[in-house]
Order: structure tokens, then sequence, then C-alpha cells
């Protein structure tokens, strides 16, 4: 049983987990998510998102860490309601999740 209990969370974390935004999605403050994309997960730990924001003065690339079990769709809603770039960067967790 233990054996396939850790053969189940290792399959999790080797398959593609990652979630793309289909059409952009645009927020209050007027910058749109263009991509939202899980590139890690990390079971018990924390999971890495690669975003594509377009702000006025042009495209950014970021990336964020979260929780591991951090959804889509969440991190989404979360991303809607920032009314600037700073807001967004400030949903990273990277500096507020203590690894053992």
């Amino acid at each position: 049983m233990k054996k396939q209990i850790i053969g189940f969370l290792n399959a999790i974390t080797r398959r593609n987990v990652s979630s793309v935004v289909s059409n952009p999605i645009p927020t209050t403050s007027g910058i749109t998510l263009i991509k939202l994309e899980r590139t890690r997960r990390r079971t018990f730990y924390d999971s890495k998102w690669a975003l594509d924001i377009k702000t006025p003065t042009g495209l950014v690339s970021t990336s964020l860490t979260r929780w591991d079990d951090q959804c889509h769709l969440a991190l989404t809603e979360d991303i809607e309601k920032c009314s600037s770039l700073e807001d967004v960067q400030k949903l990273d967790l990277r500096e507020r999740i203590y690894y053992d």
C-alpha cells in the first residue's frame, strides 16, 4: 500500500500539470493576463507559475511561487483583483513558504 501511494505521488509530480489561459483576462485596472502556466509542482511544498501580463507600457513576463495545491482558477481570480503589476508580484510566496 505504501509503495502504491509513493508511486502515485511520483506520477503526479512527473506529469505535465500546466494550465494555460485560453483567452486574455482583463483586470479592473487595465492590465491583462495573457498567459498563466504552472511550470512545476513539488507535492507538499510549492508550485511555480509563469505569467505573461500586458500592461499599458508593454508585455511583462514574470513568475510566481505558490502553495503546491494552488489551482489555476483560484490564482486567476487573485490576479483579476490586482490593480497593478506590483500587486501581482505581491502574490509571490517564495519568501513565505518554509521548507523542512
